[in-house]
């Protein structure tokens, strides 16, 4: 049983919207800071095997009389506290930030910023896959909070998808910390907790194997699960599976994909713990050396920043990727071979016709000179050709290699639109001209 909405905490201070996840260990909020009148999330400790609710009360209670189990719960309760404590003095940008903790209805809270731009795990959905350069650019950020979190001994030992979220500037952040995935090292002692199974990004020491297994590398076979399903749009089988030769290699699934990478990949999912890159620092380095392979483009990539049409108008064009593209709509009035183009300005004659045309937007002159001319697809699509000479209208598969150059079809739009606040409604949020 969750928090209902409207529900306040600390007297006031927060106030439940809604609930946003549930897992073994916690039930996350988004809330509303009052103090700091914005959106936080709230992770509430909530060991769902022993405790409930009442619907009339916002109380926690154990459900069991055993000391033993009652002792489990609170022994858990602290390490859910320490766990907020120690992500607190975590200052990284990719690693979720921690705002708050508390404790208040038998239980205990931890307050942490609420990122409104979605998991990876909905982005790769949306976009079924991913480029090698938008994961290259999502992942080497995970890796850098990894180093972090390994250097002070800390394992997250549930990577995937689900827990990066991406802030609107497409900033990747790790988060859920989950107690039941904590290993600490105290004296030569190694605490013992049971550890949640993520199927096909959980290495085979997670299943069933000693807490004194785990090593660094288990999280870089979760993270190479993760860089799997980003490219290839599929999550990988489990381990025994993958022992049962059930892993198709990602090159199979994605041909574009470099056999560099594919390499690295495969390495980290390797079933010997020893067998995979042994250091974030080692996958790291790899992965910013791995040169991705553009797919060719059919002119020759020595051009000028310069063009013009048969009428004089002169354009500027920008290199993206392997390919050149104007800046600016074309204004032309005339087909290549000096036709003219009909500027047909009615609405019901537009509608009928059966040949080129042209127009301006609102029919106004003025938009001419700010986003040029509106062809109809008779216009596009004459032999007669609008593009200047040396130039054409691009395909549906030039459209797809830009967008997938620029990350995918989530962020490319962002990125193309201009920076002006003359042509776009404020926030102008990604645009980079």
């Amino acid at each position: 049983m969750h928090l209902p909405s409207q529900t306040l905490l600390q007297g006031g201070r927060y106030k439940i919207i809604e609930k946003i996840g549930q897992g073994g260990f916690g039930i996350a909020y988004k809330a509303y800071h009052k103090g700091l009148q914005r959106d936080v999330c709230i992770k509430e400790f909530f060991f769902s095997d022993f405790c409930d609710r009442y619907a009339y009360s916002p109380n926690v209670t154990i459900i069991s009389t055993s000391v033993e189990k009652i002792q489990l719960v609170d022994t858990f309760r602290k390490k859910f506290i320490k766990e907020g404590q120690r992500l607190a003095t975590f200052q990284h940008v990719n690693i979720v930030q921690v705002m708050d903790n508390f404790e208040e209805n038998n239980t205990a809270y931890i307050v942490m910023e609420y990122i409104e731009g979605g998991s990876l795990e909905e982005l790769i959905t949306r976009s079924r896959t991913l480029t090698e350069q938008k994961t290259k650019e999502i992942i080497l950020p995970i890796l850098d909070a990894m180093e972090t979190l390994h250097n002070i001994g800390l394992l997250h030992l549930d990577i995937k998808p689900a827990n990066i979220m991406l802030r609107k500037n497409q900033t990747p952040v790790l988060i859920d910390f989950g107690i039941s995935k904590y290993i600490e090292t105290v004296y030569g002692n190694i605490t013992t907790a049971p550890v949640g199974i993520s199927k096909g990004y959980a290495p085979l020491e997670q299943y069933g194997g000693s807490i004194s297994d785990f090593t660094k590398s288990t999280d870089i076979y979760s993270l190479c699960a993760t860089m799997y399903k980003m490219l290839t749009g599929i999550t990988p089988p489990e381990p025994l599976q993958i022992f049962g030769g059930g892993l198709i290699s990602p090159r199979t699934l994605c041909p574009q994909l470099s056999n560099d990478l594919e390499s690295l990949i495969l390495k980290g999912l390797s079933l010997k713990a020893t067998d995979r890159q042994q250091s974030v620092a080692e996958l790291s380095k790899f992965i910013k050396v791995i040169i991705i392979e553009e797919e060719p483009d059919e002119f020759d990539l020595e051009w000028e920043d310069r063009v013009s049409d048969i009428d004089g108008n002169v354009y500027k064009t920008v290199r993206i990727g392997n390919q050149v593209w104007m800046v600016e709509n074309l204004k032309v009035s005339r087909y290549r071979n000096g036709d003219i183009i009909p500027n047909v300005k009615g609405k019901e004659a537009w509608t009928e016709l059966k040949t080129g045309a042209w127009c301006n937007y609102d029919n106004n002159m003025v938009n001419d000179s700010i986003c040029g001319k509106l062809y109809n697809w008779y216009a596009v699509d004459d032999e007669r050709c609008l593009a200047p000479k040396g130039w054409h209208v691009p395909s549906k598969k030039e459209w797809a290699t830009l967008v997938n150059y620029l990350g995918g079809d989530e962020i490319a739009g962002l990125k193309l639109k201009d920076e002006n606040p003359q042509f776009w409604e404020s926030p102008n949020e990604g645009a980079t001209n």
